[in-house]
Formats: C-alpha cells, structure tokens, sequence
C-alpha cells in the first residue's frame, strides 16, 4: 500500500516587487508512481560534499553531487523531484502552466533552487533559507539563461533577447546590470563554463548552421565553431570531466549524440535515444562527468548511460504532460520571441516615424537603411500591401506584427488619362506613385514592358518604350488602358536580413502569357540579389516564379516557405501551351544555397531548380523539404497526367561543386510520367548527395546524369505505375549506392542503365555493383507520416503523409513539434492553406496523437488566381499538411 503524506511549509516572500505566486505547497506524496513509498523531507541539509572549488552540479536538488530525476507538471504547477541521497520524493507546488523551469543554484548552497521564469518575472524558492524571491528581469519573449557568469558560486539572473541579439546579465556578487549584444533572433543561448575558469561564458549555437559562436570569459577572446547540424539540439554538459563544458549536440532525427571533448579535442558519438525523446544530460552517478540520458514523454521513462561504469539505467519518473527539470538547454517557449522596432502599415506614409502610432509606408520603411539595421525589427501591421517593392536593408529583420498577417500583392494598376503613341515618351497616368520612389521602375501595358525614366507627380516625363521582354515592342494605347506595376513583388538587394511570416502574390486575373505580358507584368515572389538573407516561414503563390535567388547572389537560406500555384502558359509561337515559372529558380555565385524544410507544389513548370543558364549555382543542400505535383496546372488544355521535374539539380554555365538532397518527399501520381529528381543536369555536380529520400508516384523516380562523386543511401522508392522506372543512371559509375528500400519492385522491370532495357533488381546489382544492402519488397509502400518541426517557430511543423492502404485517417503525434501543453493549434492543408482547416484542437501531451481525415478539407486544392482550372488533390496517397500554433 502506497503512503501520502501531505504537509504545508510557511515561507517568507523576501522581496516584493510583482504579486507572489500565493500558496506554495510542499507535499510529498506517491500519486502516480505506483508501488513506491515516500517519506517527506523539508529540513533543510547543509550539502554532504562542501563546495570548495567546484562548481555545484546542475540539477542537484538534494547536494549529494548527483542531478535528481525532476519534472515540472504545469496543470498543476508542480515539481516532483526523486532525491538520490535517500530515495525519497519531495514535490512542491510552485509555478503555473506557461511558466518555464529555470532550476539553478541561486543561493549558493551547493543545491538546485526551484525557480520558474514567468513574462519576465523570475521565482526562486531558496533551498538554503527556504524562502520565496520574486524579481522582474527581462520581457515576457526573452530567453532565460541562467549561470555563474561572476564565478562567486552562484548562479545569475540573465536572459538572451532574440530580437535584439543581447544578453542581460545581474551579477549575484554585487548586483552590477551588463548588457552585451552577442547573437541574433533564431539563436540558442548554451552558457556553460567552457574555458575553465569556473566562470560561465556568453556562448550559443546557431541551429541553421550547427555554428557554435562563443565569448571566452577568460580573456574576452571570442570563437566560432561549426560542430553540428540543422536540427541539432545543443547540449550542456562536461562529458569528460575535466571542469570544462564540452560542445555537445543530439540529433533528434537519427538519435545521436555527438561530444567533442574540450581535454583532448576527441570525438565521442554514440546513439541513444529515439526522434520524440528529450535529451537530459547531467551528472546522475557522482563522477563529475555528464551522463548521457534522454527523457520519453510518451511512458515517463528516464533513459541514460552511467559514464562511471558505462551501465544502462532506466527510472520511471513523470508523465506525458510532464517537463523534465534537466530537457534541453532552453525549454519550448511557445510563439517565437521578437520585439517590433519599427512599424510600416498599408495606410502608412512617407511622413511617418515608423511607430505603430504613425507607421511608414512599406516602401518608405524598406529605404530606412541607417536606422532598420543592426538587428532591427520591421514589423508589418495586417492587411495587404499592394505593388511592387525594394528592399535594401542590411541586418535587419522584417515580419509581420504580432498577431497580425501581411500580404505583399503585387497587382497593383493605374490608367492612362489619355491615350499614347508607340512613340510617345512622355504621358499622364491616374496615380503615378508607385514608380521611381525607391521601388520598381517598369509599367505593363498589354503586352508592352515600359521603363521609367523619371516622373512628376502622375507625369511620366521620359521612359524607354518597348523595353525588354515586350511582347511586341512599343504600341499605342487607348485613354483609360490599364497600366500595371512592372516587376517583382519583392526585391532583396541588401543583404544579411531575415524576411519571415509575409504572404507574398499576385492576384492578376490573368495568366495567359499569349495575351498579355506575364513576366515582368506579373513577376516573381521573392527575387534575392543580395547576401546572406533568409526567407522563413513565407507563403508564396501565384507568381512567375515563386522565390528566384540571382547568379550575382550568395548563401541565401530559404526555411518553411509554402511556394504553390506559381507559373503562367503561353505557346511560344507554337500550339502547344508551355508552362513557365517554377516553385523556387536558384542560383549563387558563391556560399551555399540552404532549402530547408519547404513545401512546394503545383508550379506550372518544374517545382524547383539549382540551374543556370548562363548563370552559376554553385551547390546547396535540399534538407527536410516536399516537392510534388509539377506541371499540373497545364492539365487544363487536355492532359491531365501531364507533370514536370520536382527537382533539377545542375546548371548548363559550369559544373557546381555540390549538391545535397536529403530527408526530403517526392511525389507525382502514378498516373504521371513525370521525374522527381533530376540530378547532374547540363553541366552537372562534381560530388553529390541523396540520402534518406522519399521518392513516391510518378514515372521516372531518380535520374543521375552528369555526377562525378555521389552517396546515394538511405532513399524509398515506390510506383505502381506500369512502366515506371525507380532508376536511371549512367553505366560505369563507381557512386557509393547502397542500404536503399524499393517497395513494391519485386519482379518488375523498373531499374535503368542508361542505353539498356529496365532491369529487375537482381540483375540491377549485378550490371551495377549498387545496392549490395538495400532491399526490395513486393508490396505497395506502408503508410508513412513524417512530422518535421520547425526551428524558427515552435510548434509549427510540416507533416507528409503517404498513404496507399486506402484508409480514411491516419494518426499524426503532435508531440515533437514543440507545442506546449494547453496551447491551441490548427493543422491547414498546405494544398489549400487559406482555405478551411483541416482541424482545430487544444495540445494534451498526455495524449498528443490526433486523428485525421484524408477526405473532405484534406483532399481540396486552390485553384490558381486568374485560371480556370484546378489541379486534382493528391490526397490520400500524398498530403502536406502545416501545423500551426494559434
């Protein structure tokens, strides 16, 4: 029989500043750990192992040197902590739902404090004088980081601003405030003593680029390392236990650990741990070294490894709802934080200051170059902004308000006041606005591309007619033809900023380039001449080409855009209607190209291309990201299976030096017989990468063209289609082609050499000397859902869904992506992402699996501004969806 024993403690609140948190209720007690018995333990112990030097061990709430096993319930507002020194349980009732966990050694006793971070307000519950502190430091969207930063053995009160890139810092040895900027908005902070000064150094990693980037307390000296990957989870902890932190990080996706050790510059990797698993790491066995462990929400089971003696321990300690004490090195802290510097608003001006009061117009705010800079944030209030605009910002950040969504529409038209001669360079249209005020330069009409030259007021005073790409050189027009604002909807030429959370389009209620000019008159989403920017978390559609990074541009990262119904037709002076425009066009000069965890579709050419003509593309990485269904909007002139390349890899300008497609999903239904991943295009790739890809539908799944070096491992293959071919590459090449799964390719001719007939897979191996450890199946691919959280926002996550069993839901676990428990969610079809939700809910992550239809709101597809025509859904065998925290 299990023993309660409930008990109240008296505390003192020593500081009032903020309204206490009022009864705060020590119990001890089994509730649901079961078969245990617990005796209650409030007497405060000085610490069996005196301080001396040392530095208290993180998560050590009892002093014996060793990290308890402790959660915090925020339904209750609970901490139950397992004391290792005696086994028992002490619980105490302290916090809410929404505050965070920041356990630390505040008092210097030798033992972890309770304490919880709530809107900038922290509660530290001293263990030394058990009494109640409550101090306002930081805003509610800080990230706390408490550490030593003083080295007098006790933690400090600081955070990490991320829209600011600062550190706020107040010593616990005299109280001193500092302040230093070190960072930017995205970052992890990581503070941990890493140059063994028993000081804790400003240090935090990057996650988009797995750079570590530090401040030596030490001498001040600074240092960047890249030790990591995209989607890497930092972790803090001395793995060898020489008294400096070590860089550390686990990769969720695979479940390894990867430790460089700061006493010899070795690498330890090892892996422990599954996907949806939170990595724990602390000292449990006493041995001044981190232990390896991970906490599993699903079953509350604590995993780890001793480094003492290298043994495997499992502890029952917590439920599903439950945060661990010791997860990660910054909890989930709901919406992403930021603070709105700036503000430009549909209705704003010239004249304005930029305060949400008096906002800019976006194009005035976008010229703001001397003061948008350095990390500042423009925020754009809701509605929609029309017209075409330029960006020159450097270091700066632009997103929508908070709460609030922009929309750039690039249709934007005025008329002629008077009719014009195909010569006429000077003339009146009704609101001459939009040109030449630091945004485009270039008016359509009809199929004419004018370039402006300079205006007065409505007066277009001198311009270049039949400019280039007019369809038929200069024309008269009638009074009151309409005149459209020329060029991209975006236009990034600085460089080193962030665009985010923007729906950039075009409602032109056209698309049909044999009338009417539909390359510059419409123009792409996002067109990046710049360096070093990054497009996150975006809604493109309905332009030319949906994001288009230039041959003059460089390291451009393109992060969890949605980029649909993009392209227009034309017949080329042909009868056949042509599609133009792709998802994404890229190229680069130099640096990489980053496209992670994107989803493209329905793009009236190819869904995306690393391609030049002329141009370069040097390389890039295609991690985490869906292409499907390109070409499908041309089924409206009577082909309806008619698709294009997903993805084309290789430029005909010159060779690039690599290129990495990873973890990403293909699809074209099997109907189709449309490529999914061109790779080695023109004048090809010197080294390539394909490793852990879903190649799903369609006819042709993965051609190999002109690759000198490739690993392609990992990689799902699937067609019913009669006549698909899973392969195509060309003979003799010595690639490292290996541990691949070909479903449903048992007996069938689907494996291809270039100049010989399809192969079955024994004869495939044999021709080639691939394959030695992959398998094949005869049956179709099982249903497969894959969640892929996003960085930058948690709580949001795409999820890909195959499915060829033909049932009408399938089960989706919400608990990686990073929503806390109680927030409200909506999980949208990306097919039709303003359309309805597909479902609506309230996060339990007790029971954080949902289930969801394939039918009705699942399986509808947008039809593309301006056409006549929508492409079928391809759900259920193939279904993006986006979560979205509300």
């Amino acid at each position: 029989m299990d023993r309660f024993e409930f008990f109240r403690c008296a505390l003192r609140v020593r500081r009032i500043g903020v309204s206490p948190l009022g009864s705060i209720l020590c119990i001890s007690f089994a509730l649901i750990f079961s078969s245990l018995v617990f005796a209650g333990d409030t007497s405060p112990k000085s610490s069996e192992h005196p301080l001396g030097s040392a530095p208290p061990t993180r998560f050590d709430f009892d002093g014996d040197r060793k990290a308890d096993l402790a959660v915090f319930r925020p339904l209750e507002g609970t901490w139950y902590i397992s004391n290792s020194s005696s086994q028992n349980m002490s619980a105490y009732r302290f916090g809410a739902s929404g505050d965070l966990p920041v356990a630390a050694d505040y008092d210097g006793d030798g033992k972890a404090d309770v304490a919880v971070f709530r809107n900038g307000v922290w509660y530290r519950l001293f263990s030394q004088t058990f009494t109640v502190d409550a101090i306002s430091f930081g805003v509610a969207m800080d990230k706390p980081a408490p550490a030593d930063y003083d080295g007098d053995g006790k933690a400090d009160v600081a955070v990490f601003r991320p829209s600011d890139g600062t550190w706020y810092r107040l010593a616990s040895s005299n109280s001193a405030f500092s302040a230093i900027r070190f960072g930017t908005d995205g970052d992890i902070p990581v503070p941990g003593d890493y140059d063994g000064d028993q000081k804790a150094d400003v240090n935090l990693f990057r996650p988009n680029a797995g750079t570590w980037y530090r401040l030596n307390s030490s001498a001040g000296s600074y240092s960047a390392m890249q030790f990591g990957a995209f989607g890497d989870r930092p972790i803090l902890g001395d793995f060898d236990g020489d008294g400096k932190s070590d860089l550390a990080v686990w990769r969720p996706s695979t479940g390894v650990w990867y430790i460089q050790k700061s006493s010899d510059w070795t690498y330890f990797i090892a892996a422990f741990g599954l996907p949806t698993d939170i990595p724990v790491a602390a000292d449990y066995d006493g041995d001044g070294k981190t232990d390896i462990a991970v906490y599993r929400p699903a079953d509350g089971v604590w995993h780890r490894i001793n480094s003492s003696n290298g043994s495997y321990q499992a502890s029952v300690w917590g439920t599903g709802s439950d945060m661990p004490i010791a997860g990660d090195t910054v909890p989930v802290q709901g919406p992403s934080s930021f603070t709105c510097n700036f503000y430009a608003s549909p209705n704003g001006t010239a004249a304005g200051n930029g305060t949400t009061a008096n906002p800019w117009d976006l194009q005035t705010a976008l010229g703001k170059t001397s003061v948008v800079t350095n990390g500042k944030t423009l925020c754009l209030k809701g509605g929609t902004y029309t017209g075409k605009f330029r960006s020159p910002l450097i270091n700066a950040v632009v997103r929508s308000a908070p709460g609030e969504s922009a929309k750039l529409d690039g249709y934007r038209t005025t008329t002629l006041t008077a009719a014009i001669t195909a010569t006429q360079t000077n003339f009146t249209v009704a609101d001459g606005s939009n040109y030449l005020n630091g945004g485009p330069d270039n008016l359509v009409i009809e199929g004419e591309v004018i370039k402006v030259f300079s205006r007065s007021g409505n007066t277009i005073t001198d311009c270049l007619r039949g400019a280039s790409n007019s369809m038929n050189g200069a024309e008269p027009h009638a009074a009151g033809s309409t005149a459209i604002t020329g060029g991209d909807v975006l236009y990034i030429e600085g460089s080193g900023s962030t665009y985010r959370d923007l729906e950039i389009m075009n409602s032109r209620p056209s698309r049909d380039g044999n009338i009417a000019n539909q390359g510059i008159g419409r123009g792409s989403g996002v067109v990046v001449v710049g360096d070093g920017n990054k497009l996150v978390n975006l809604v493109v559609h309905d332009n030319l080409n949906g994001i288009f990074t230039s041959s003059v541009s460089s390291s451009t990262e393109i992060y969890g855009c949605l980029v649909y119904n993009n392209g227009v037709h034309s017949r080329d002076g042909g009868t056949v209607e042509n599609g133009h425009g792709h998802g994404l066009y890229l190229e680069n000069r130099a640096g990489y190209s980053r496209v992670y965890e994107d989803i493209v579709l329905n793009s009236f050419k190819l869904g995306a291309q690393g391609y030049g003509v002329t141009g370069p593309y040097v390389g890039g990485d295609f991690a985490g990201s869906a292409f499907a269904n390109s070409g499908a909007p041309l089924g409206k002139f009577g082909d309806v299976n008619i698709r294009n390349y997903n993805l084309l890899v290789g430029p005909d300008s010159q060779r690039s030096a690599t290129a990495i497609v990873r973890n990403s999903y293909f699809y074209h239904p099997a109907s189709s017989m449309g490529y999914m991943l061109g790779f080695g295009y023109g004048a090809g790739v010197v080294t390539g990468t394909i490793t852990d890809n879903y190649f799903i539908g369609g006819g042709t799944l993965l051609a190999t063209g002109n690759t000198t070096n490739a690993t392609i491992t990992g990689n799902h293959f699937y067609s019913s289609r009669v006549g698909a071919q899973y392969t195509l590459v060309a003979p003799g090449q010595n690639y490292n082609w290996n541990q691949n799964t070909y479903y449903g390719a048992a007996s069938r001719n689907v494996f291809g050499v270039a100049g010989s007939s399809l192969y079955q897979f024994p004869n495939w191996r044999a021709v080639t000397n691939f394959d030695a450890l992959s398998s094949e199946t005869s049956a179709a691919m099982p249903d497969t859902v894959i969640v892929r959280p996003n960085s930058y926002q948690p709580g949001r996550a795409n999820v890909i869904i195959y499915s060829f069993s033909g049932a009408p839901t399938v089960a989706i676990d919400l608990s990686s992506t990073g929503l806390v428990n109680g927030q409200s969610y909506t999980i949208r079809n990306a097919q039709n992402f303003n359309g309805p939700a597909v479902v609506t809910g309230i996060f339990n992550s007790a029971s954080p699996t949902v289930s969801v239809s394939l039918t009705g709101v699942a399986a509808t597809v947008a039809t593309p501004l301006g056409y006549s025509f929508t492409p079928a859904t391809t759900c259920p065998q193939f279904c993006p969806m986006i979560v979205v925290p509300n």
